[in-house]
């Protein structure tokens, strides 16, 4: 009793402290992810040590991973992107690659600056795949805000953010199956992932094509069961992302996948139908509230020591990467013979780095590549 006591008071001041800092931050204009961490990181060992991590904080804070993979899946209509998947590929891709070699670089190349500390060739690797990634949130808000979202630049932007998103998925995917032994192991990793992947994204094109219409025609008018049904097609997905190493095991395969890639192809699978909308309004609650305690645990898991462990080096990085992240986008875009008022918007709104920066981290920590500082 006095565990579930204590359980329950952690969660509660969780919330507690995540909605007013949301609040805050709203009132504000500032993103709330940052608020969360800061949330956490004042009810945590790092400031007053209100709350300490537990098993029901990294579950619940899972399940918010799961179901903001989910969400952005649900978003992801294949007839509203697919016009510009071509155009927008040269910019992404080459823009990935950069950036990530931009971030390998700084995080690397500090250990030849005076008084800074440095990294690993590994550690160096994780910063740069966590950092090459724009905020999907921020720059959404941003565009919405100031009424951009239908401007050139504003459809370039997000047709960038759905690539990222989709890689983000299959790099999370690959960490979730732990520290490789040699690169033929990453090569082999890759493999089985990619795989498993395109083997899922079929069955749930063909779910969304032929299974799932006629199920959510008979419920679409019963709100109470349609969104029942749709939460449980997502825990479908992450059930079977979930054990499907036990699945392969008998066929002598061992293979890993994320229960974020299979929340993030349920997702895909409902977004194709004409739903999708009122779904996304109905999960959007739910989902505010496991991201809410994601990002405020994350910052449980951190002490003093650990948060401001590379607070300079964090800075030099940071500052670099704006700038080197807004010469790259501006190449990329003006590549493509964009005019100069979209190339330089284009650009400067993709500056900053994504929150899923931090679930790449926390990926990376879990599956043993990085430590938690």
């Amino acid at each position: 009793m006095v565990t579930e006591v204590g359980l329950s008071l952690d969660l509660a001041i969780i919330l507690l402290a995540a909605t007013a800092a949301g609040f805050a931050a709203k009132q504000t204009g500032q993103p709330t992810i940052i608020a969360y961490i800061l949330a956490g990181v004042l009810i945590g060992p790092v400031v007053f040590g209100l709350v300490e991590p537990t098993e029901l904080t990294a579950t619940l804070s899972e399940l918010g991973l799961a179901f903001l993979l989910f969400l952005l899946g649900i978003k992801m209509r294949i007839d509203e992107i697919k016009h510009i998947l071509a155009p927008i590929a040269k910019i992404s891709f080459p823009q990935m690659t950069a950036v990530a070699l931009l971030g390998f670089s700084l995080a690397f190349g500090l250990n030849y600056v005076p008084f800074l500390q440095g990294f690993g060739m590994v550690e160096s690797i994780i910063i740069g795949l966590a950092v090459m990634y724009s905020s999907t949130a921020v720059v959404i808000k941003m565009l919405t805000d100031l009424g951009e979202t239908t401007t050139l630049h504003g459809k370039i932007d997000v047709g960038i953010l759905l690539v990222q998103d989709v890689v983000v998925v299959i790099i999370l995917a690959v960490l979730a199956a732990g520290r490789p032994e040699s690169a033929a192991e990453v090569g082999t990793t890759l493999a089985i992932v990619l795989t498993l992947v395109a083997i899922i994204t079929v069955a749930a094109l063909a779910a969304s094509k032929y299974a799932l219409p006629p199920v959510f025609r008979r419920i679409a008018d019963n709100k109470q069961v349609f969104f029942l049904i749709a939460i449980s097609w997502a825990f479908l997905f992450v059930f079977v992302s979930d054990n499907i190493n036990t699945f392969l095991a008998p066929l002598g395969i061992t293979a890993y996948l994320s229960i974020e890639m299979g929340a993030f192809l349920a997702g895909v699978a409902i977004a194709q139908l004409p739903y999708s909308k009122e779904l996304q309004d109905r999960v959007n609650p739910l989902t505010d509230l496991f991201v809410m305690i994601f990002f405020a645990s994350v910052a449980l898991s951190l002490d003093a020591g650990e948060l401001f462990a590379f607070w300079q080096e964090a800075l030099v990085v940071a500052a670099a990467l704006m700038i080197g992240k807004f010469l790259i986008f501006f190449a990329l875009i003006n590549w493509q013979r964009f005019d100069s008022e979209t190339t330089f918007f284009g650009s400067l709104y993709m500056i900053q780095v994504s929150e899923f920066g931090v679930v790449v981290g926390t990926a990376a920590v879990v599956g043993g590549f990085i430590g938690v500082e």
